[in-house]
This record gives C-alpha cells, structure tokens and sequence, in this order.
C-alpha cells in the first residue's frame, strides 16, 4: 500500500485541519499543512499531510490506520487506498434511534427545568387570573 488518503464528499478544509491538530495531543505540527504523530514507541513519529481537501499518509503502520480511521470518523469521511479502488474503512454516523440516554445528573439539571417551567406556567396562570376576575 502507497498512500492512503482520509477523504470525503466535501473536501476537508485548511481550517478544519487546523482545528483537529490544535485538539489531539499526538498530532504536533511540522510544517503549513503537515503534522508528525507520535507512536506508541518514544522518538517515532509518521507524517500525515493535508493536501487538496484530504489527508494523507504513506505506507501507514495498522496503527496509523487505526488512527486515521478516527479522525476519518470525525470527519464524517473514508479512508482510501492511492488509486480509492479499495475501500479500507468508512465511518458514518449512525442516526440516533431509541430513547434518549442522560447520566443522572443531565436527568436532574432536566427535571429541575421541567419543574421551573411548570411553576412559571403556574404562576402566570395565576396572574392571569386575578386580573379576569378583577
């Protein structure tokens, strides 16, 4: 395997690259549109390059895949070979399907503005009264 390329429909911009280098702490910049990422091992690193709306990477390590394969995910993009006649991994975003799942502290932050709204409401109703019966 050559290069392999994180790609999508849209190309992935300059800053949108940008902005997942300044957030992942392997990814250290090494030039305009180039960053190395540092492997499991000490003073090993790969380049991966942003070019013409993708990112690529040559002869990448299954770790190097593996990473690529989660910033593709982010992108809501594909991992391709050189020539994209092989497909090694697609990420797509499922769509969110069943009920919704908060940790208990989101569950309570909710019941509280449930509960703030039902008493507003009530307290209008209220006030709207005492002034029809007025």
């Amino acid at each position: 395997m050559a290069t392999v390329r994180i790609v999508r429909d849209s190309p992935i911009t300059r800053s949108e690259w940008r902005e997942c280098v300044a957030a992942d702490p392997e990814l250290r910049p090494d030039g305009e549109d180039s960053v190395l990422w540092s492997r499991l091992a000490p003073h090993e690193f790969t380049l991966l390059v942003w070019r013409d709306g993708g990112i690529e990477a040559r002869d990448p390590t299954p770790e190097l895949l593996a990473k690529m394969e989660r910033m593709a995910h982010a992108f809501r993009a594909a991992v391709r070979d050189d020539e994209e006649l092989r497909r090694i991994a697609e990420r797509k975003p499922k769509p969110r399907r069943g009920p919704l799942r908060l940790d208990p502290l989101q569950w309570q932050v909710v019941s509280y503005l449930v509960a703030a709204i039902v008493i507003i409401g009530a307290a209008a109703l209220v006030l709207v009264a005492m002034h029809v019966t007025r």
